[in-house]
């Protein structure tokens, strides 16, 4: 009896460093958001930007692997990014400051009836 308890913790102890590594991966995903707005205000030198969606604005930081990509550039970087520009972001909440992830740029369009719109 005490050779089958012995066996089971060995096994526990073994597969417990797994699992717990396998955990942490989709909890650091779960935290992840998407916001669409209007940029207002980009900061190159503190590597932040300010957007404003329905009248409601939220600073951004970017994380150290934010990646930036608009409509004629896959790898760009945020000194192409320009007030006015409709863009979505991903981004994460730590503690209350916003950090990006990934920056796309929004394409936009006309339509004569409507006006201008986002893809």
């Amino acid at each position: 009896m005490n050779m089958i308890r012995n066996c089971g913790f060995v096994f526990l102890i073994a597969v417990l460093p797994v699992s717990a590594k396998a955990s942490q991966e989709p909890t650091a995903r779960k935290h992840e958001r998407c916001w669409t707005g209007t940029l207002t205000a980009v900061n190159t030198q503190g590597r932040a930007l300010t957007g404003e969606h329905w009248h409601f604005s939220k600073t951004f930081y970017l994380g150290e692997k934010c990646a930036i990509s608009t409509v004629d550039n896959k790898e760009a970087s945020l000194a192409d990014l320009r007030p006015g520009e409709k863009v979505r972001i991903r981004y994460q909440d730590t503690e209350g400051v916003l950090v990006a992830d990934r920056i796309a740029e929004r394409a936009l369009r006309y339509h004569p009836v409507t006006g201008f719109s986002t893809l």
